[in-house]
């Protein structure tokens, strides 16, 4: 494999205000992991913008997720419902007894 969009984007950065999130290839929205074409019609998406700050809070949102998947599997259920200011208010459902974690 080549040179993927993320040692691209590293190379970039520089040049960009805010932090790369995204790439914009060929007018198509494509993670970072993925190879870069040489060629290839290329601009980045940083955290400044409405898709770049959508795409990290998205990624925290399903972070946050698999968190508490793997510290507490009685949480049956978790809703992010609505956005304050720039936070999401959560709520939890389940069984929340103190637990001591090593």
């Amino acid at each position: 494999m080549g040179m993927t969009l993320a040692q691209l984007a590293a190379e970039k950065q520089n040049e960009y205000k805010d932090e790369i999130i995204l790439a914009n290839v060929n007018g198509k929205l494509k993670e970072l992991g993925e190879e870069y074409i040489p060629d290839s019609d290329v601009t980045f998406v940083t955290t400044s913008t409405s898709i770049g700050n959508e795409t990290y809070r998205r990624s925290v949102v399903l972070l946050m997720l698999a968190a508490i998947e793997k510290i507490d599997r009685n949480i049956d259920r978790v809703v992010v419902e609505y956005s304050l200011s720039k936070g999401l208010y959560c709520t939890f459902d389940g069984d929340f007894r103190q637990r001591v974690y090593r």
